[in-house]
Parts: structure tokens; C-alpha cells; sequence
């Protein structure tokens, strides 16, 4: 009588895609997490030291973007460029 179970290649085939999956659902579940934290630096972003709050119309070097720490009437300068 002839045995009717999986062969060792089919065992060894059915190993390594676990573990090339496994392998890939941790690598992804990482770039998961540093891309969730960049989304959270861009939707927290202030405009503090070393850049300087300024009213607007202040001639300066503008940072656009949406700061949290600032009011409506004002803007972000680079350091030193408020003239």
C-alpha cells in the first residue's frame, strides 16, 4: 500500500510561504506605523522655535502649512527673515 499524505516538498513549500508571509505582514504592519506617525507630525505641526509667529503682511521668508499654534491673523517666518 502506498501512503496518500502531503510528500516533504509539499510540507517544505507550505513552511517557507508561511513564513515569507508572516515575514511580510510584520515588515508591512511596520511601514504602517511610520507612515500613521508622519501623518500625525503633518496634521500637528506648529510653528515654534526656531521659526517666529508674525502678523499678517510682515515681510518675511512665509513657512506655508497649517499650524496648530497659530490664530488666524498671523503666519510662520523662518528664523531671522522678519524684517
Amino acid at each position: 500500500m502506498r501512503a496518500q499524505g502531503l510528500s516533504i516538498n509539499a510540507i517544505i513549500l507550505i513552511a517557507l510561504g508561511l513564513i515569507i508571509l508572516i515575514v511580510f505582514s510584520v515588515m508591512l504592519a511596520q511601514r504602517t506605523g511610520v507612515f500613521g506617525k508622519g501623518l500625525k507630525n503633518i496634521s500637528e505641526q506648529r510653528c515654534s522655535p526656531p521659526n517666529e509667529k508674525a502678523s499678517i503682511g510682515t515681510s518675511c521668508d512665509v513657512i506655508y502649512g497649517t499650524f496648530t499654534d497659530l490664530t488666524s491673523d498671523q503666519i510662520c517666518c523662518k528664523k531671522g527673515s522678519i524684517s
